[in-house]
């Protein structure tokens, strides 16, 4: 018996039916269909089965280079003609994609394949299939149907998506798990949105392992790569410090200076003793092993970052919790470590795991532990402080200093676009970023502080001249925030949404600026205090007189959030006050 027979569609009959478009459709999949027979192996076979009909160029773009797996046995891979005719690649070579012959708009593409499921080894039991999505961002789908057969009744992991009680049935000596939809609409993609699988409608089927026997079956790998040795015993006797924490910093420091470069805590594809003789792969290898060698323990942490879908997952996914930092197990309490940026602070973690669920890769005899991650830090500091001292001349020029003071990981980030950048480089840079609110910037020195430093913050500091001031006339008119945020630019490029925004990483900034005044010249009628706290963030803004000088005073504090289709108007308001305030023009006049 043919395999997947039960799963025929004939794809030129479906091909013959309604040829309209659905309105602004550059396609439509008149089929989507997904079907798999499982064995009591643990093996199977699935098949995709498509069929798209196409109304204009955006859509032969879209379904005209067929992608088909290298490994998949193609049943069907052609073009269906408006007028009956059937055309198929002359030959079928051994690539990903196909490109499907004599395409025309009012064409259908048809395509068809079978595909093998190898079992999984006795450290991962059962099976879990793909995720199978049942609606798509771009095109209408008039049936998408997803069916599965199996020995016994698989376990689903369904999201955004409500299926009945009798969703899996029993059929003959097997079981059977079907579900359609039908006439589905897109669901537009949207700028800084969610994953789509926090989204759309989708499901899982399987049985067996779960995370907990992902991150048991990764020990044995990551620990080996992680293994001390003659180079990581050297290292680690060059960092003895006064007592195991101070050791442990010193190793951190170490490990730093010996290897160059962004690291990926999750490439255990190189050992510790290679990392370090190259000086570049992922150090968090180097510094375990060597914290090893010092005999401080320590444990890798697998972690799901703040963009990553935070639904529960009944099977194992290795790209949900695919970051990678290091929890150095001190008496007291542990220390943390990310080794993704070279000179990052010592027991402090970026924002977007702070807070996260994470899973501790075990040691031998242990077992993988599912866990929180700390929210706060000692000494956290976050965020940007940008201090200005200049001189307004009568025609609206103001030279002067800044001081752009970086923290946290945020400094972290600065040192390592320093480490890549030379002086020219870094000039074009600092010109850039103030360019962004202020016109005909001229930087006319720059320096830095601390940006060799192993944590701890980054400084800019610079002298420029500026056209700041608007002049009309005897009056100059100043701008209220010199580096404004641009909330409503960069974050409501739609006037209304679907799906969440995602915001995906905080903002914290304070500016002081102090600007001397002309001879003769007085800030007139100063703007209220702005005050501004919302579920979404908070904004100060404060501009007195002082002295003969203009001061300006703002802070912006923005925390990383989705942003609920229903609360969209509420953050735009926020978004828009900041800018509002922001926008303002300060009044110098005799």
């Amino acid at each position: 018996m043919r395999l997947l027979a039960w799963s025929d569609r004939d794809g030129a009959t479906l091909a013959k039916g309604s040829k309209d478009a659905p309105p602004g459709a550059s396609a439509v999949r008149l089929l989507d269909s997904g079907a798999v027979q499982m064995f009591a192996d643990g093996g199977g076979v699935e098949r995709v089965h498509t069929v798209a009909r196409v109304f204009d160029k955006k859509g032969i773009a879209k379904f005209g280079e067929a992608q088909v797996p290298s490994d998949a046995q193609v049943l069907h891979l052609r073009t269906l003609k408006a007028d009956g005719r059937v055309l198929e690649p002359e030959s079928i070579p051994e690539k990903e994609g196909i490109s499907l012959p004599g395409l025309e708009p009012g064409d259908a593409v048809e395509i068809d394949y079978l595909r093998g499921i190898s079992p999984r080894g006795p450290d991962m039991p059962g099976y879990s299939l793909g995720a199978f999505y049942f609606r798509d961002d771009e095109t209408p789908m008039g049936d998408s149907t997803y069916e599965v057969r199996a020995p016994a009744p698989p376990e689903i992991d369904a999201h955004n998506l409500r299926l009945p009680q009798d969703a899996v049935q029993r059929d003959g000596d097997s079981f059977r798990f079907r579900h359609s939809a039908r006439d589905v609409k897109p669901l537009q993609s949207e700028p800084n949105q969610v994953a789509e699988s926090e989204v759309m409608p989708w499901v899982q089927l399987g049985t067996g392992a779960g995370q907990k026997d992902l991150m048991r079956s990764l020990a044995d790998w990551a620990l080996m790569r992680a293994r001390p040795g003659s180079t990581t015993l050297e290292l680690a006797s060059r960092s003895l410090g006064t007592s195991v924490e101070d050791t442990a910093r010193k190793i951190h420091a170490a490990v730093a200076e010996a290897v160059r470069g962004r690291s990926n805590g999750g490439d255990f594809q190189t050992s510790a003793a290679h990392v370090l003789a190259h000086g570049r792969g992922n150090r968090l290898v180097a510094m375990k092993a060597a914290l090893a060698s010092a005999q401080i323990p320590s444990h890798v942490v697998f972690a799901r970052t703040f963009t990553a879908d935070p639904a529960p997952h009944r099977f194992p996914r290795g790209d949900l919790y695919g970051y990678a930092v290091l929890r150095i197990d001190l008496p007291g309490e542990p220390a943390w470590v990310d080794v993704s940026y070279r000179l990052a602070p010592f027991n402090q973690l970026p924002a977007f795991l702070r807070g996260q669920d994470a899973w501790v890769v075990p040691e031998p005899g242990e077992e993988p532990e599912y866990i929180r991650l700390p929210q706060t830090f000692p000494g956290q500091r976050d965020g940007r402080v940008l201090k200005m001292e200049l001189s307004l001349n009568p025609e609206g020029v103001a030279s002067g200093t800044g001081r752009d003071e970086h923290h946290g990981f945020e400094a972290a980030s600065l040192k390592d676009s320093l480490e890549r950048l030379d002086g020219e480089q870094r000039k074009q840079a600092v010109e850039s970023t103030l360019g962004r609110g202020l016109r005909g910037v001229a930087l006319e020195s720059l320096a830095t502080e601390h940006e060799n430093d192993v944590g701890g913050p980054a400084t800019l500091v610079y002298g420029f001249r500026v056209q700041l001031a608007r002049r009309d006339g005897a009056q100059l008119f100043v701008p209220s925030s010199l580096v404004p945020s641009r909330l409503a630019r960069r974050w409501l490029q739609t006037a209304e949404r679907q799906v969440p925004l995602l915001v995906d990483s905080p903002e914290i900034f304070t500016e002081r600026v102090s600007i001397v005044l002309p001879r003769g010249r007085f800030l007139r009628s100063a703007p209220k205090p702005v005050s501004i706290a919302t579920p979404f963030g908070a904004y100060t803004f404060r501009a007195r007189e002082e002295s003969g000088k203009l001061l300006i005073e703002e802070s912006l504090s923005m925390p990383q959030q989705r942003v609920p289709p229903d609360r969209y108007a509420a953050f735009a308001a926020f978004a828009r006050d900041v800018d509002e305030a922001q926008s303002q023009e300060l009044l110098v006049g005799p």
